[in-house]
């Protein structure tokens, strides 16, 4: 373990002042802002560091975070990049309106793309053709046919069927 984090455990199990535990805490935060998952193996070391991470105290202030990262997101990004990547999208152009709820997904789909989020964009694509079928299927013929269909099922598996036809995600 990082001798911060360390600190940070011995000053929680002295119970030491607040001052110095809201230093270590900030500390503790910057380290952890490149790190995904964090392996302690130590279960009281884990329980501290976790209840000291989620405690009220110190925040990071803007300066902190202008210093800690305001290189490396430009290291893989700059904003002219962000506004291309926006660009060579262009937005969709559609016959008929689109559900606020169709946009929001179509929006964060090409945020995705643009900050070079791939898997994520690929995955809001995903949820944006399932949101976009169910719209379709619910508003089309094929709701109302469904729906017929469903009244005159008397036999419950198949009923259930349709169900988790109509709702299969």
């Amino acid at each position: 373990m990082d001798a911060p984090l360390s600190a940070l455990v011995d000053h929680v199990r002295s119970g030491a002042a607040a001052p110095r535990f809201e230093t270590l805490k900030s500390v503790m935060m910057r380290i952890w802002l490149d790190e995904e998952a964090i392996t302690v193996e130590d279960d009281e070391k884990r329980a501290i560091l976790r209840k000291g991470y989620e405690s009220e105290g110190a925040e990071l202030s803007d300066d902190e975070i202008d210093e800690s990262h305001s290189d490396a997101l430009y290291s893989w990004m700059s904003h002219i990049d962000y506004v291309r990547a926006l660009a060579d999208l262009r937005p969709l152009m559609l016959p008929n309106d689109v559900p606020e709820k169709i946009k929001r997904l179509v929006r964060q789909a090409r945020d995705c793309y643009a900050l070079q989020q791939y898997d994520a964009a690929i995955g809001m694509c995903r949820i944006l053709l399932e949101a976009s079928m169910r719209d379709v299927f619910q508003i089309g013929e094929a709701y109302i046919k469904w729906k017929a269909l469903s009244q005159k099922v008397s036999d419950e598996p198949l009923k259930c069927e349709l169900r988790d036809l109509y709702t299969r995600q």
